[in-house]
């Protein structure tokens, strides 16, 4: 796995890739047949939302885990903890809740599928390096709202 510094700025540059794995899930209203997120909900998630937001997680982490890439897989994690953090939690967001949620849906893919552990993609990470990547992909959405809307002044 690469140092801390190596692995949480290029992150940002696979970020549609990550979302569009995750958003297109989330829009479609996919659900994966599990039982282990039938009934799950959470006081840091929308409660009717809760089940199908872990479906989500658990799915995405078996489709990191089929890509058999670790960049990929790490890159994904970082991924999945700001999606946690920027679209699901509420009021309560914080680093300590989003870490907690996503603990949560870890654990829940390894009672799914064992196959491969995540606990190893986000634990060398501080509550501020993990605020900082956040505020990271904050910044990439921004810059990609603007770049999209923002014309050109001169041809080439």
């Amino acid at each position: 796995m690469s140092s801390t510094k190596e692995a949480i700025y290029p992150v940002a540059s696979s970020f549609h890739a990550y979302n569009t794995e995750l958003e297109g899930e989330y829009e479609s209203g996919f659900s994966l047949d599990m039982g282990e997120c039938d009934e799950f909900t959470s006081d840091y998630l929308n409660g009717t939302e809760s089940a199908k937001i872990c479906h989500l997680a658990v799915k995405y982490l078996l489709h990191l885990k089929e890509s058999v890439r670790i960049p990929y897989i790490d890159k994904g994690c970082k991924y999945l903890f700001y999606w946690i953090n920027g679209k699901v939690v509420k009021n309560e967001k914080s680093i300590e809740n989003t870490l907690k949620i996503y603990n949560i849906f870890r654990q829940k893919y390894e009672d799914y599928d064992e196959t491969i552990k995540f606990d190893k993609y986000l634990e060398h990470f501080s509550n501020d390096i993990l605020d900082r990547l956040i505020r990271l992909f904050q910044l990439y959405v921004k810059f990609r709202t603007f770049e999209r809307k923002s014309t050109p002044s001169c041809k080439k």
